[in-house]
């Protein structure tokens, strides 16, 4: 986990029910410390290293002081490596590519099918696939997988150390935030979290779950290498153009689909299936 401050911002009038406003609330609720941040300004005096025009007036938003990022990459490395401590085992590749279910009379799912044909039986099983959930069960409207875009964008170790100390920054009113850059691998992420897209599965594409609107594909290749929609590498650059606008017409080292599953009210979904 790296700490870092979080300035949450958009280009809107606040209002007395807004969901900053809220949010604020809630901060006060847990006495967490933050800073109201009046203009684009007062960012760029709290942070010198934010060089663009920032979000378009209104600005209105705030800092979070205890805030922070965590390298996901590590971070499950490390949770997979105290499985194999605890005696857990993973079952990957087509062996480990769920196809269907085996169940008794009364719909208990005695076993999975895998790619390869081999089941793998158990007492319970836990459908914890994210976007992937979709395809092998129906979600019956409760759920619905997009494709958000992300890009990583190689920095200089001069350039590692220029933007050290940038804030994680998110506008919401167009979804674009960021990260800062990452020491180990010398990148700057950045992405646009919205609508998404979405994917109707192709004829033929195996899926268990029919009448679901939209689905990464469950076999590899998933999609193409490096590939996101053409607006979506546009409002990717404009993000970094409204923060460090230098960078903003820079090649992209690497651009990739990352797959979101949400509810209506962005609760999570804990509970037994009503088909089994």
């Amino acid at each position: 986990f790296y700490p870092r401050p979080f300035i949450l911002t958009g280009s809107m009038a606040p209002t007395k029910d807004s969901w900053m406003e809220r949010t604020k609330a809630a901060l006060n609720r847990y006495n967490l410390p933050w800073t109201h941040v009046t203009d684009a300004a007062h960012a760029k005096r709290l942070h010198p290293v934010l060089s663009g025009k920032l979000a378009a007036p209104p600005f209105s938003g705030y800092q979070n002081n205890q805030a922070g990022w965590a390298d996901a990459n590590k971070a499950i490395s490390q949770l997979r490596d105290d499985c194999f401590e605890a005696g857990v085992s993973f079952i990957c590749g087509r062996r480990g590519t769920v196809v269907g279910f085996d169940t008794d009379s009364d719909k208990n799912i005695k076993a999975v099918r895998t790619l390869i044909g081999s089941p793998v039986s158990g007492d319970h099983f836990i459908l914890a696939a994210g976007a992937w959930g979709s395809s092998l069960v129906p979600m019956y409207n409760s759920t619905i997988a997009t494709a958000q875009v992300l890009g990583f964008m190689r920095l200089t170790p001069e350039e590692v150390k220029k933007y050290e100390e940038l804030p994680i920054y998110i506008n919401f009113s167009s979804g674009w935030f960021n990260f800062p850059p990452h020491e180990d691998t010398s990148l700057l992420k950045m992405a646009v979290h919205g609508w998404g897209y979405t994917r109707t599965p192709k004829e033929g594409e195996l899926t268990l779950a029919k009448g679901n609107i939209s689905t990464p594909p469950l076999i590899p290749p998933r999609e193409r290498v490096n590939f996101v929609p053409a607006d979506g590498e546009h409002r990717l650059r404009e993000g970094l153009r409204e923060i460090l606008p230098e960078l903003a017409d820079r090649p992209f080292e690497k651009l990739a689909l990352c797959w979101y599953t949400d509810t209506p009210t962005c609760d999570f979904i804990m509970d037994y299936h009503p088909d089994f």
